[in-house]
């Protein structure tokens, strides 16, 4: 397996406003199928990495994403199998992982950094993880940073009830699951300054897993003013409507697309197929975006960068390293500008072989020469 990134976003475009087109059929009009991951206004970028390291002990970096900044949008960093040490410019820190959502709102500017959770030291670490990147309206891009987990014990006991397509449930097959990241039945609310705060721009996020021979329904919460993109992951090919979406493919559904839309694994696929359903308004304003910052406007842009480079950005970085690791911890997050602290489940050991690297420099060596 290797680092898959799917990038969409140029460098200037202008989000297209699709507005509150009339609706067509209600029930799976034909969606557009892609390679990848085409994004939709608000979604700037979907990353999704499959990695597999070598065990720790034959590594001299830590691998991961050290100290780096960014402003004008969120990071949902959705993991699937993977574990996350989090450090950030306010002080902030945390692990998660194996389920554990984390929602960062950098707004006005944020520096954080995430190292890969290394478990063994004599086997191969493997792990998968989605990172999201939703744009904000002008109207708060520069608002104060804030950070929401979404631990996977509420994520699953909020998970919403599956409701099959009654032509293509079979009985002796086990039932679809949701986990609702947001939108009706999550359990926590995205951070204040974000889009998906105001349920009227109708943002539904949601890993849906189907057995083989089940099906998912999902409604549309703006049919005739959303888009909605559905991208299967793991398993085989699977079915959004009539549509065939092959692995690490995406059916998109316009505006005017359907309100009723079915997923459904095949009853003879060899194994489960996951989906992930990105759901959103268009907040169709221009955007400009390179590197880490995203802005209303090329002048902005250029703001940000100036103001980073010149200390003004991001507050100072408190941490001893550019990508702390944090040992023998639970899955925790602590904020100390809130005096949160949230723990959840048993200690887990975390191996750091050595000062932190950028992961896609590494898994380059790694293809290359075959070692780090």
């Amino acid at each position: 397996r290797r680092l898959v990134a799917l990038f969409s976003t140029t460098t200037t475009r202008t989000a297209s406003s699709l507005g509150a087109a009339a609706m067509g059929s209600s029930v799976d009009a034909a969606p557009r199928v892609v390679r990848g991951f085409e994004a939709q206004d608000p979604f700037l970028m979907i990353g999704f990495h499959d990695d597999v390291l070598p065990p720790s002990s034959a590594l001299s970096e830590a691998p991961g994403f050290p100290n780096h900044p960014h402003a004008g949008f969120e990071t949902v960093t959705i993991t699937v199998d993977a574990l996350v040490d989090h450090a950030d410019s306010l002080g902030g820190s945390g692990r998660y992982g194996d389920g554990d959502v984390q929602w960062m709102c950098a707004g006005k500017g944020v520096s954080h950094s995430e190292m890969a959770g290394l478990r063994s030291d004599t086997e191969a670490n493997g792990g998968a993880l989605f990172q999201l990147w939703l744009n904000l309206p002008a109207a708060t891009k520069r608002c104060d940073p804030a950070t929401v987990m979404f631990w996977k014990e509420d994520l699953d006991a909020c998970s919403i009830a599956p409701r099959a397509s009654p032509k293509s449930q079979s009985s002796a097959s086990p039932p679809a699951s949701a986990r609702v990241i947001a939108g009706p039945g999550a359990p926590r609310q995205p951070p204040p300054g974000s889009w998906a705060a105001d349920p009227r721009h109708h943002v539904q996020i949601v890993v849906v897993e189907l057995p083989p021979g089940s099906s998912y329904v999902v409604d549309r919460l703006g049919a005739g003013s959303s888009t909605l993109a559905a991208y299967a992951f793991r398993g085989d090919d699977v079915r959004c409507g009539d549509a065939r979406v092959p692995l690490r493919h995406t059916a998109i559904f316009g505006p005017r697309g359907a309100s009723t839309i079915s997923l459904r694994n095949p009853a003879d696929a060899a194994a489960p197929a996951n989906v992930l359903v990105l759901e959103a308004d268009p907040i169709g304003e221009p955007v400009h975006a390179r590197g880490p910052f995203v802005a209303a406007s090329e002048r902005e842009l250029a703001q940000c960068f100036a103001d980073y480079r010149r200390g003004a950005l991001v507050a100072p970085w408190p941490w001893h390293s550019d990508g702390p690791a944090h040992g023998v911890r639970p899955r925790f997050y602590d904020d100390p500008a809130s005096g949160a602290h949230e723990e959840r489940g048993p200690p887990i050991t975390l191996h750091a072989p050595g000062p932190p690297s950028y992961l896609p420099d590494l898994l380059q060596r790694l293809a290359r020469f075959g070692r780090p």
